[in-house]
């Protein structure tokens, strides 16, 4: 079912052994829902949205899981803190909402991987529309793009030597783990090695064994991606 979003609220907010969640009130063109799925709190006003597993009792209506068709243009509302400043929840408020972008773009790379389809004989449209959501979550939270030199593999030339890093393996090891398990969009095993793929042309069994095989510009385009994403947490 695809409904339009107004507006949304957080309205409760917990741990449990899967990390923290959070209750949402979503105000749609179709009435009021509440939902506990992830980024909920991120839909941008104006959005379209398409929502399964609904439920309604005395309580209200209710959905279990949603994507974005179309992303509207208006910022979702974010609380005042004394430990941000303006420009930081509005940069904060870009890397998720590139995260929900980028999340269904992977999704959808995902689904032409199973399906055997490769990326290059989609239509043009499609893959620079896939191609740009991901690389605009994965990279930098600049609004300049990093350039599309730096992250083709070189075929024919020499590895070159890894820069020196404020991540080294073992600390990027962790990273990515804590990424996974926090459950950060677009960040499981699966979809960062599609991504790898798609992107760097590099195969591999795990996440690592990909990295050591990045060149030094498409190293540290994925390091900065590492970093950004753990700003989300």
């Amino acid at each position: 079912m695809q409904i339009t979003v107004k507006s949304v609220k957080v309205l409760k907010t917990g741990n449990n052994n899967y990390g923290e969640w959070k209750l949402v009130k979503v105000y749609t063109d179709k009435g009021e829902y509440t939902t506990l799925y992830t980024d909920a709190d991120q839909i941008p006003g104006g959005s379209v949205i398409n929502i399964t597993d609904m439920d309604e009792d005395d309580k209200g209506k209710r959905f279990k899981k949603f994507e974005i068709i179309a992303a509207g243009a208006t910022p979702p509302s974010t609380p005042p803190s004394s430990d941000m400043s303006k420009d930081e929840w509005a940069e904060k408020d870009m890397v998720k909402r590139a995260s929900i972008e980028g999340q269904n773009a992977l999704t959808n790379l995902t689904n032409l991987t199973i399906a055997k389809i490769k990326l290059e004989d989609c239509p043009v449209l499609l893959r620079e529309a896939l191609q740009c959501k991901i690389e605009g979550y994965m990279g930098a939270t600049s609004t300049t793009t990093p350039p599309k030199t730096e992250v083709k593999v070189k075929t024919q030339e020499k590895k070159e030597e890894l820069p020196e890093s404020s991540i080294d393996m073992d600390s990027l090891a962790k990273d990515l783990k804590t990424l996974e398990d926090k459950k950060i969009p677009g960040w499981s095993k699966a979809n960062t090695l599609g991504y790898m793929k798609t992107t760097y042309k590099v195969e591999a069994e795990t996440v690592l064994e990909a990295v050591d095989k990045l060149d030094k510009g498409q190293y540290a385009h994925f390091v900065k991606a590492v970093e950004t994403a753990l700003k989300m947490i």
